[in-house]
């Protein structure tokens, strides 16, 4: 389903946080088990195991391997406690490696030696593995203790167990106990309590970082406080790195307002309250259910209640109120009956942000309606007397940040498709109702490292479009720092025709992978707000990431969604002519469905999309491109087909067809060109993972990959279905007064340049045909036409891209009057 709040920030593509509970007030070094012996010898041997993750880790998947690489994934998940008893085969030998799973997000532990024993696998617990790893990649820490058992020996695990108290020391004394040595992988845990070492975890959180392939990336491990996130600690692989400096004493006052709570509990509690909620039927839940639903329209006291002073008509969040087609629009949606809301997670508090929302909890959250739908998003939460509140960020404007990755398909040049990693800057335009004109100026970003970058309002865009180098504005608003070619052989910048309208870190200073992956998953972007109307003073808004840019490395490893066989062998056929695809009269973009049946696939392993994206542009008139635009439709992740109707934004927006009023969608305006499809998948940390098929053909020149259709041509280069638009005037009939009018319609060219079908206005009857001019970029055509009692001439030429233009002549012989006119079109 969509989401059902707008977002703060991004929720983490790294190790999340654990909360567990339990002891931990008593003063003693940690504890690793005696060495023994490591082999079961035939005996059973049971591991009590708690998984926690800020919450427990409830439903969790748990593997356990062996020292001789040996998995065995234990017959049961773990309980709503994080619970789970798991007897290891006969024969299994010590040390263990413990993977927990939940979806795409693991955690890991490990026991040094054999016989029934219990372990918490956590965040704190995935820092001890990845540093008791050589590589630093807890991933790979099985195989390497196969390789060398001592890696996980009762001593390395102290060592590290020991650093990993000294680096939290002054947040250890202030939630566990002054001078208490906390176990992470053995001690008590009982999650949720909020008490000892749960009051730890619920303090913290974690981000892991694996090194790549050729060591480019260097692992590290790095600790924050989730009351302070710039309070940090970093354990790195590389031994020229200077040692870790453990978080200061000075940083853990913010503590105070989180060990001063329970947020598991508190965070436990919201999840129960918001699927009380959703438990009710629509119809219990809101008084209007035909879409013009309002915050006043909340009527289910379960609902209400989930709001601040149990008013909705008090939140907001990037501009929008609760209704249902704001804020909380769910509640307003039938889809939306039994939603059920889990894996809550305090993100961060916001901090010292001068704005209305300092002090907020951004809490994260995973959604899943009656049909299996999921999604992912952010809650803007208030802290009132002990129960967290729905407020929303309270900003006027819908801004965002977050992490975004794209897979870059050219469906007419395979060779010249590129990967890219970066952050979405998203500003959605909003339209004056009076004056049917956009309110802003320009938007500027200022990133975490203090780089400015402009977003300026596009003709026919949603979202304000990134200030390209040369000036431009179209409606890309990914910043991409670093890129490659999907073949990892080819190396080279992008196209030019790729840079001259998509923005790039410069080829000679993009970001590396040891770049990204030195960005702080939590980082602060400031949003600096200009209007047209200069009398109203700037905005200023700020978002946190909650996770970095992935490295090109990892985005290789990444799997999409794609188009089903039939839908792409489709797309080819119509837009490898013109590097698009050119709408008919009244025509929408039908993606499948109905009985052309799927259009996308997600493969295992690849996240669902759900959202769906065109771009292109108006139709051609003299010469001259039409307006950008972008439309887009939401879907259901368990959609794989959708229609996307044209948007129109304002008054002057000329891609739809005239009969669309603003603000309104329909049919796209004949000759309308769509020249990208993109689906868009939403991860868990409001991060975005793309794949963008692109129609056009970016080396028009040749340089590189392939290019569009060279310029000396055949008359079958030129076969299909053209478009075309008749502007016609009528004279001198004697029995009617003059006339004018346009008509639209289409004409079928044969590969032996042949007229096999039409239909312009009257025009039915069509003979003649295309004869290839003497440069064989073109061609001219010359086709007799009639239909009832008039008859006449189509004429005029075709270039190399396929726009045709010529004129009509003609006679009515029923009351003798004259026919002429222009002709306009484009081969679809």
């Amino acid at each position: 389903m969509k989401k059902i709040a707008l977002v703060v920030g991004a929720l983490s593509l790294a190790v999340l946080v654990a909360c567990g509970g339990g002891g931990g007030s008593v003063k003693e070094e940690p504890k690793v088990p005696d060495p023994g012996n490591n082999s079961n010898n035939g005996t059973q041997v049971t591991l009590s195991i708690t998984a926690a993750k800020g919450l427990a880790m409830v439903g969790a998947t748990v593997t356990v391997t062996d020292a001789n690489g040996t998995p065995s994934t234990c017959s049961s998940t773990t309980d709503k406690d994080g619970k789970l008893s798991c007897t290891l085969p006969a024969g299994f030998t010590a040390p263990f490696v413990i993977v927990a799973q939940l979806d795409d997000e693991k955690q890991y532990s490990v026991i040094p030696t054999g016989g029934s024993s219990s372990v918490n696998v956590t965040p704190l617990t995935t820092v001890v593995v990845a540093g008791l790893s050589p590589s630093g990649d807890p991933a790979q820490f099985a195989s390497e203790v196969k390789a060398d058992k001592t890696k996980a020996s009762a001593d390395a695990i102290k060592t590290q167990v020991t650093q990993l108290n000294t680096n939290l020391r002054a947040v250890i004394d202030v939630t566990v106990g002054s001078g208490t040595q906390v176990d992470p992988l053995a001690g008590s845990l009982q999650a949720n309590t909020g008490t000892g070492h749960d009051k730890l975890l619920d303090t913290v959180k974690v981000s892991i970082t694996a090194p790549d392939k050729d060591n480019s990336v260097v692992a590290k491990q790095v600790i924050s406080l989730k009351a302070d996130p710039d309070a940090t600690v970093t354990t790195s692989k590389d031994s020229a790195a200077p040692k870790p400096t453990p978080i200061s004493s000075d940083k853990v006052k913010a503590v105070k307002e989180v060990t001063d709570t329970n947020p598991s509990t508190l965070v436990a509690e919201l999840m129960t309250r918001m699927n009380a909620c959703y438990a009710l039927p629509v119809s219990d839940r809101v008084a209007k259910t035909d879409g013009t639903g309002t915050a006043a329209e909340v009527k289910a006291d379960a609902c209400k209640s989930l709001f601040v002073s149990s008013n909705p008509a008090l939140f907001k969040s990037g501009g929008a109120l609760v209704g249902a087609k704001g804020a909380f629009k769910s509640l307003f949606s039938s889809q939306a009956d039994s939603v059920v809301f889990d894996r809550g997670n305090l993100e961060y508090i916001v901090r010292n942000d001068g704005a209305a929302n300092n002090g907020f909890w951004v809490v994260s959250y995973r959604s899943t309606d009656k049909d299996r739908n999921i999604d992912y998003g952010t809650f803007a939460l208030k802290n009132v007397n002990g129960v967290l509140k729905q407020a929303g960020n309270q900003y006027d404007h819908d801004t965002s940040v977050s992490s975004f990755v794209q897979d870059r398909e050219f469906i007419n040049d395979a060779g010249s498709s590129y990967l890219s990693t970066g952050y979405s800057l998203n500003v959605a335009d909003k339209i004056d109702e009076n004056s049917k004109k956009t309110i802003y100026s320009k938007v500027t970003v200022t990133t975490p490292k203090g780089k400015a970058l402009v977003l300026k309002p596009t003709l026919g865009c949603s979202n304000l479009g990134l200030v390209l180098p040369d000036g431009k504005v179209n409606c890309t608003n990914f910043v991409r720092l670093n890129y490659g070619y999907k073949d990892a052989t080819k190396s080279g910048d992008m196209p030019a025709s790729e840079r001259s309208n998509l923005f790039f870190a410069p080829f000679d200073s993009k970001y590396t992978d040891a770049d990204l992956a030195a960005i702080p998953d939590q980082g602060t972007w400031t949003f600096e707000i200009e209007f047209v109307d200069a009398s109203k003073p700037k905005v200023t808004q700020l978002h946190r990431t909650l996770s970095r840019a992935p490295t090109l490395g990892e985005l290789r490893k990444t799997v999409f969604a794609e188009l089903t066989s039939k839908a792409k062998a489709d797309l080819v056929k119509n837009t490898n002519y013109a590097g698009a695809y050119v709408f008919a009269q009244n025509e929408n973009a039908q993606l499948g469905g109905v009985s052309d049946g799927d259009f996308w696939t997600v493969p295992t392993e690849a996240a669902a999309p759900t959202k769906i994206k065109i771009y292109g542009r108006g139709p051609t008139v003299n010469n001259v491109p039409g307006n950008p635009f972008d439309d887009a439709a939401n879907v259901l992740a368990s959609a794989r087909s959708t229609q996307i109707k044209c948007s129109r934004l304002t008054n002057a927006d000329a891609h739809c067809d005239a009969s669309v009023a603003v603000s309104a969608s329909g049919f796209y305006a004949t000759g309308a060109r769509a020249t990208d499809l993109q689906l868009n998948a939403n991860l868990p940390g409001n991060s975005t993972r793309s794949k963008h098929f692109a129609f056009y053909y970016p080396n028009p020149s040749g340089s590189s990959g392939s290019s569009a259709p060279a310029s000396a041509k055949t008359l079958s280069d030129f076969a299909g279905t053209y478009n075309i638009t008749a502007n016609w005037q009528s004279k001198g009939g004697q029995a009617t007064p003059d006339e004018s009018g346009s008509n639209t319609g289409s004409v079928v060219i044969n590969t032996n340049g042949t007229v096999a079908a039409c239909s312009v206005g009257d025009f039915i009857k069509c003979s003649g045909g295309f004869t290839l001019n003497a440069n064989k970029d073109g061609v001219t055509f010359s086709i007799p036409a009639s239909g009832g009692t008039i008859s006449g001439t189509l004429s005029g030429t075709v270039n190399s891209t396929y726009v045709l233009s010529g004129s009509l002549s003609g006679e009515d012989t029923d009351d003798g009057s004259k026919l002429t006119g222009t002709l306009t079109g484009q081969r679809r």
